[in-house]
């Protein structure tokens, strides 16, 4: 059986930290795999075993943004009913939640850098996730062209 993780979709190293560690600190028991694109994301779920219990994309990636990635995540029967937060440094990157909807790619919603942890708590609490802030440390990991290692 498959531990439970979040998949974190950001190409910014030092957001990459903030987030683990915020994590971290607040004893979150998901298991964290990162990729820093969204080229990297689509070949890193099309390859799982297991997909995510949610996933933390950020809608200003390089190369093809965040929402071209979730366009691509919810037309993928596999994928399509994939619990997806944006993680945004702006409030304003987050407005296009509506539009996302109508276009029939659905967010559960956003959550702002750094790490607002207890929206984030809010978020998984709401998707039927009740794995943050248990005791146990989290077992942070980082999956880069497919590779896992574990960081701490």
């Amino acid at each position: 059986m498959h531990s439970p993780y979040l998949l974190l979709i950001e190409d910014n190293q030092d957001d990459v930290l903030l987030t683990l560690r915020t994590l971290r600190s607040n004893r979150c028991a998901l298991q964290v795999r990162t990729v820093y694109d969204g080229f990297q994301a689509l070949e890193f779920l099309s390859n799982a075993a297991a997909l995510p219990a949610v996933v933390l994309l950020n809608p200003s990636l390089p190369g093809m943004d965040g929402y071209e990635l979730l366009h691509s995540i919810r037309c993928d029967p596999r994928t399509e009913r994939l619990p997806i937060l944006l993680f945004s440094g702006t409030e304003e990157e987050c407005l296009p939640l509506s539009s996302a909807t109508e276009a029939g790619t659905p967010v559960e919603g956003c959550v702002l850098k750094p790490l607002d942890w207890p929206t984030f708590r809010e978020r998984l609490r709401r998707l039927g996730l009740g794995t943050a802030g248990r005791e146990a440390k989290p077992r942070l990991a980082s999956a880069s062209n497919m590779h896992s290692k574990r960081l701490f």
